[in-house]
């Protein structure tokens, strides 16, 4: 996924990109998304009720990387869980 891609999710979700570059240190990318304040909100407010944030959704990846996909599923599958 390129950063255009990744540009276009974030202002869909009317996120936004932090970006720190130094010289000899790399980047970083951090995105931030509004609706985890709002759950956050909720949560510390206590009116909203219990949900379930999980889902029954598929998600496609392709990628020839054996290392990468490790890397995707890693971040994507909790722990115990099937792919």
């Amino acid at each position: 996924m390129g950063l255009p891609v990744v540009y276009g999710v974030i202002q869909a979700h009317k996120g936004f990109i932090n970006v720190a570059s130094e010289l000899g240190h790399g980047t970083t990318f951090r995105l931030y998304f509004p609706i985890l304040n709002m759950i956050k909100k909720s949560i510390d407010h206590q009116q909203a009720e219990p949900f379930d944030i999980g889902g029954t959704e598929t998600i496609l990846i392709v990628e020839d990387e054996k290392l990468l996909i490790e890397m995707i599923i890693s971040c994507l599958c909790p722990k115990g869980t099937k792919y």
